[in-house]
Formats: structure tokens, C-alpha cells, sequence
């Protein structure tokens, strides 16, 4: 859950810094600059996963070279899936329990993506029913 909760508060805080990049210079040469941005934030981003990629290799006991698996598309989900050794290992001892704020980070997951697919129904549903009050409010006053 650790993985899951940094990687996410990772993914969160790099795209906040590189949106108010983006605001701060301006609209100046905008899609040069978005490229920019997103390069940059991708570059990050990777680096930040790498490093917890190989914490959690070390977490399973494995060598830190393994964390290329993340790149493998399906084979990435048993960083999520398989339990860490239950003590210390050759790389140290194990993590500290999970606290309140990694429980939370790695549930915002799952809430972003519910929450992505109701506002992609929802909004829509709610444009067409503002668009089809005004239209009944513009067919009555012309009564």
C-alpha cells in the first residue's frame, strides 16, 4: 500500500508544481512551453517511480534490477499484489506499518478514477439538461 500511496502523492504533487509552471510563464510560446513543461514532468515522474520501484523490490527481497518489471504492462500489478517478506531481509529491516496518510494516498487511486468516470457521464447528462431548460424557458417567453 506504501508503493500505491507515494506513487500517487508523487503523481499529484509533479503535475501541481508543473501546472503552476505552466500559469506562472505565462502564455507566451504556449505549446513549446507545454512540451517543455510535460518532458520535464515526465522525466521526474519516472525518476520518482524508479526510486520507490526499487524500495519495493528491496521490501520483497528481491535485487533492485527487478524494478524494470514495472515498465512490463501487467507483470508491473505484482508490486501491488505480493506481500512483502514478513521481516528483516538482506536489504534491511522492514518498512514501518502503513500510516493513516499512505492508507489515504493509495485510495485516492480508485476515488480518482470513480469519480473521472461519473464526471465523464454526469457533465455531459447536465449540459444537455441545461441546454434543453433554456431552450423549453426560450419556447415559453415566445408564447
Amino acid at each position: 500500500m506504501r508503493y500505491l500511496g507515494y506513487a500517487m502523492a508523487a503523481n499529484l504533487t509533479i503535475g501541481l508544481i508543473a501546472g503552476i509552471a505552466a500559469v506562472a510563464l505565462g502564455t507566451k510560446n504556449a505549446e513549446t512551453l507545454q512540451a517543455a513543461i510535460t518532458v520535464l514532468q515526465v522525466i521526474a515522474l519516472g525518476i520518482v517511480i524508479a526510486m520507490l520501484a526499487i524500495k519495493r523490490c528491496h521490501d520483497l527481497n528481491w535485487s533492485g534490477w527487478l524494478a524494470f518489471l514495472v515498465l512490463v504492462p501487467v507483470v508491473n500489478l505484482a508490486f501491488l499484489c505480493i506481500r512483502g517478506t514478513p521481516g528483516p531481509n538482506r536489504f534491511g529491516k522492514p518498512p514501518p506499518p502503513n500510516s493513516t496518510g499512505v492508507i489515504v494516498l493509495a485510495w485516492l487511486l480508485p476515488a480518482v478514477f470513480v469519480l473521472g468516470i461519473l464526471a465523464a457521464i454526469g457533465l455531459p447528462a447536465y449540459k444537455q439538461y441545461i441546454d434543453n431548460a433554456n431552450a423549453a424557458r426560450a419556447h415559453t417567453q415566445l408564447r
